[in-house]
C-alpha cells in the first residue's frame, strides 16, 4: 500500500560519534554502504521528493549537528514549507549555526544529554528556552533485538512508529529508526517520491519490537 506520510526522519551523517550505549551504531555501519555525509546540494535534490505537508525530524539513526550543515538543511527545509523537528545531545552545534535556527518555529526541540556533556543545552539560550528534555529511559529496549536478543512476539497488530520512516545519508529509506540492521528498504529518496513508496502495516522487525502493537 501506499503510505501515508506525516513525519519523517533525516539523518545527516554516519557514523554517530556520540558512542551512547543505546544506539548500535557497530551494527547499523556494518550494514551501511555509500556515503557517510548527507550535503546539502543533495539534501535540496531530495527535498524534491518530499511533499510539504511532511514534517521531518532531524535525527534519524545518528547526532544531527554532527554534520556541519544541518543548521543550513533546516532553513532550507523551513523555507520550503516543512514543519520542522529536531533531536539532538547538541554535540556540534556551533554558536554560528545556533544563531541561524533560534527564530525557526519548531514543532519540537528534544534534547537528550550526554553524560559526558552535561551542560551542553546550556550554551545555547534559545534551546533553554524551548527545548523538551527527553528522560534516558525513552531509550532503555532492545532497539528491536539489536542490542539484546528478545523473544519473538507471537501476534502483532501493528506498530506505534516514532516517524514514518527514516533516510540514511546515501538516500536509503527504511521502514523506521529501529532497522539499525537495515532488513527493511523501502527506496531511495534521491530516485523516488515518497508519495510512490509503499508501506506494509506489519514487518518482521515489528515481532521483537517494544513499540509493536499487540491488541
Amino acid at each position: 500500500m501506499k503510505m501515508v506520510t506525516n513525519m519523517i526522519d533525516i539523518t545527516t551523517c554516519l557514523p554517530c560519534k556520540n558512542r551512547c550505549s543505546y544506539c548500535p551504531q557497530d551494527i547499523l555501519m556494518k550494514h551501511y554502504k555509500g556515503i557517510k555525509i548527507l550535503t546539502l546540494k543533495k539534501f535540496d535534490e531530495v527535498l524534491k521528493n518530499i511533499p510539504k505537508s511532511v514534517e521531518l525530524l532531524f535525527c534519524g539513526l545518528g547526532e544531527p549537528f554532527q554534520n556541519p550543515e544541518c543548521a543550513d538543511m533546516i532553513l532550507l527545509a523551513h523555507s520550503k514549507g516543512h514543519k520542522i523537528r529536531v533531536f539532538t545531545t547538541l554535540v556540534g552545534l556551533t554558536d554560528k549555526d545556533a544563531k541561524k535556527i533560534k527564530d525557526i518555529p519548531f514543532t519540537r526541540f528534544f534534547v537528550h544529554e550526554l553524560l559526558n556533556f552535561p551542560d551542553s543545552h546550556r550554551k545555547f539560550s534559545f534551546v533553554t528556552e524551548r527545548m523538551t528534555e527527553v528522560e534516558l529511559k525513552h531509550f532503555l529496549t532492545s532497539r528491536a533485538g539489536n542490542l539484546y536478543p528478545v523473544p519473538r512476539k507471537p501476534f502483532v497488530s501493528g506498530c506505534n512508529p516514532c516517524s514514518d520512516g527514516v533516510m540514511l545519508p546515501n538516500g536509503d529509506f527504511y521502514i523506521c529508526g529501529m532497522d539499525w540492521a537495515l532488513k527493511h528498504k523501502m527506496g531511495n529518496l534521491f530516485k523516488t517520491n515518497l508519495k510512490d513508496i509503499k508501506k506494509k502495516e506489519i514487518y518482521e522487525l515489528c515481532y521483537y519490537c517494544e513499540y509493536a502493537k499487540i491488541d
